[in-house]
């Protein structure tokens, strides 16, 4: 699938506002993968869920703070950052997250992800799963996950978990 055909499926964000999610319905989004570490229940009480596919997934923001990526050639080796990095509970709800987002890009369908700031955890979630979904390669993976998030921060990090998922061998 050309990237032209991908952008259209994904926005990835930070934590949207009540007027942002009504947006987002307003434009056919019905999915949404949220890794921001709140429930959007308890921050939106009033707001109806029951017509959203709702994705919620828990695990510490360990990308954002990690180091900037010097050479994609240089991360091959990385996977086990991340291994030895996530806690065992939290590589799962990561393992979670991209199988989701995995599992609404297959059925073509438009989605938001996001986390507290949009800067960390959705990019990475992203970055896994279009690698999973389209077999990119990592640089146009990358590229893209950029393009749908200028400010987003593409690490050592989501480097390395990115490569942890490819190891994992997801049946999509």
């Amino acid at each position: 699938m050309k990237t032209t055909a991908i952008i259209p499926l994904i926005s990835i964000g930070g934590l949207p506002t009540e007027a942002e999610i009504n947006t987002l319905f307003l434009r056919g989004v019905r999915s949404l993968v949220n890794v921001s570490g709140v429930k959007l229940s308890d921050v939106y009480p009033e707001q109806r869920w029951d017509c959203w596919s709702l994705n919620e997934y828990f695990f510490s923001d360990i990308f954002s703070s990690a180091l900037d990526i010097a050479a994609i050639e240089d991360m091959a080796h990385q996977s086990s950052f991340f291994e030895e990095t996530a806690n065992p509970e939290h590589r799962q709800q990561f393992l979670q997250s991209v199988q989701a987002l995995s599992h609404i890009l297959l059925n073509h369908e438009s989605v938001h992800v996001f986390c507290h700031h949009g800067v960390g955890r959705s990019p990475a979630v992203t970055l896994a799963a279009i690698c999973q979904v389209w077999s990119l390669s990592l640089p146009e993976a990358i590229s893209l996950v950029q393009k749908l998030r200028p400010q987003c921060r593409i690490t050592s990090m989501s480097i390395a978990a990115s490569r942890w998922i490819q190891q994992q061998r997801l049946t999509l």
